[in-house]
């Protein structure tokens, strides 16, 4: 395809999913795949055919997992409809994805992984990652005038969905962070180099050599952590809507993947053949 056209339908794109408030991690997402897609199509986009789109995707399937394979499906499927306006995706299904089951961390895990941190500012991180449920990404944006330490809460300004919302964290956090921040230069809560943003892979990296050294199997992860944050609360007897909120979803179907019930859950279910009058 000509270089030219390219850039304008890749400009397009790219407009049509600011207008729909997309994150600048969907626009950069939906701009690769739509990319690639283009470059190896050798008629214009208000052109090409379901065979042309098929053809595209057979050749690239198996270097995708479901999960991925699906977003590019979508990628595509808002690119014809949003930008080229035909309807070349309608008879092109997006495959069932299979349900994974998500490592959870116990709360003595947890514990573990907090007391095995280095230092005040690492313990503090895990610990406030676990007790607010908070994505990466909005950890280390958070700036101390977002941070009420008397009601031991905060706002996360503009997270996912460009929406602002209220967090709440451990009372037994308080007295730590009030003598960890008065160390800390600067209006970053968890500053980086130099005062900058912490990069989220630096939490990512602290969380796995911390794993390594607590012996800890399941993966560890932000992710991990804030997953654990939503399950313990659900198997404590707090409602899904409750926590739905306390995560930031705008659907509640998304909170009920985020949580697994715990092995400790299962076990304490009566088995049905402890009922039966039998022995072997």
């Amino acid at each position: 395809m000509d270089e030219k056209l390219l850039n304008s339908h890749m400009e397009k794109l790219s407009t049509e999913l600011k207008l729909k408030k997309s994150s600048d991690k969907t626009i950069s997402i939906y701009s690769y795949f739509v990319k690639r897609f283009l470059l190896q199509l050798e008629s214009s986009p208000e052109r090409a055919t379901e065979d042309d789109v098929k053809k595209f995707l057979a050749n690239i399937i198996d270097s995708y997992n479901t999960k991925s394979y699906a977003l590019l499906l979508s990628s595509l499927r808002f690119f014809f409809k949003r930008v080229v306006k035909r309807p070349v995706m309608i008879d092109i299904e997006t495959p069932k994805i299979e349900k994974e089951i998500k490592d959870v961390l116990s709360k003595e895990e947890v514990e573990r992984l907090i007391e095995a941190a280095p230092t005040k500012k690492s313990k503090l991180i895990i610990g406030f990652m676990y007790s607010t449920g908070l994505r990466v990404s909005e950890l280390v944006s958070l700036s101390k005038k977002n941070l009420d330490l008397e009601d031991a809460q905060g706002v996360v300004k503009k997270g996912k969905g460009k929406k602002d919302r209220t967090f709440y964290f451990s009372k037994g956090l308080v007295s730590p962070f009030r003598e960890y921040l008065s160390t800390i230069q600067g209006d970053m809560v968890f500053p980086g180099w130099k005062g900058k943003h912490m990069d989220p892979r630096n939490v990512q990296n602290l969380l796995e050599r911390l794993r390594v050294k607590t012996g800890i199997t399941k993966r560890v992860s932000p992710h991990t952590l804030r997953r654990s944050f939503a399950t313990h609360l659900h198997d404590d007897g707090y409602d899904i809507k409750y926590i739905q909120e306390l995560l930031g979803h705008s659907r509640v179907d998304t909170t009920e993947r985020y949580i697994d019930v715990s092995s400790k859950q299962l076990k304490k279910i009566k088995n049905p053949y402890d009922s039966l009058n039998i022995k072997l």
